[in-house]
């Protein structure tokens, strides 16, 4: 018969050798996430890349939206999303406005699950919002979320030196 154990530890070791895969898929990679054309677009010098990290809480939750690539025919933000506790995902209805009140229309965006180094907020999202291209004289945008009962607005200055990142 086998030893309660040693059937413990291989059931332990099945676990893991089945999570591998995943814990190595939420680590982090670049900071653009994997996203190709982003980074052709960048590596041409056809983008321009502006450093943000600007935060905002979402109920007990932590929005950053960490980068906004500004394209030859469109925009993107990178964002990255903390959780505190499980319980909902983020939908990413994020509506993006100028100070003249234009919204820039989001045609696309991917977020995936992401593991964080901290004790309070272990868990999170990580993702790229792709919008209509930023006119070149907006001086500030603004992103506004309201889904059900969670309200965020964040101002983002585009005064800030824009870098060409290659």
């Amino acid at each position: 018969m086998v030893d309660i154990k040693v059937l413990r530890r291989i059931i332990i070791i099945i676990c893991l050798v089945i999570l591998i895969p995943e814990i190595i898929h939420s680590l982090p990679k670049d900071k653009y996430l994997d996203d190709n054309k982003i980074k052709r677009a960048i590596e041409k010098g056809e983008a321009e890349v502006i450093e943000l990290n600007i935060k905002d809480k979402i109920d007990n939750d932590i929005f950053t939206a960490e980068r906004l690539i500004i394209g030859k025919e469109e925009s993107y933000l990178i964002y990255s999303l903390r959780k505190s506790e499980v319980g909902w995902s983020f939908p990413a209805p994020i509506q993006i406005y100028d100070e003249k009140n234009k919204n820039y229309q989001c045609t696309q965006g991917f977020s995936r699950g992401k593991l964080y180094l901290s004790i309070n907020r272990r868990y999170g999202d990580e993702g790229v919002l792709r919008f209509d291209k930023i006119e070149k004289d907006v001086k500030m945008l603004i992103l506004k979320l309201e889904w059900y009962d969670r309200k965020m607005e964040i101002e983002i200055p585009l005064k800030k030196v824009k870098s060409h990142e290659k």
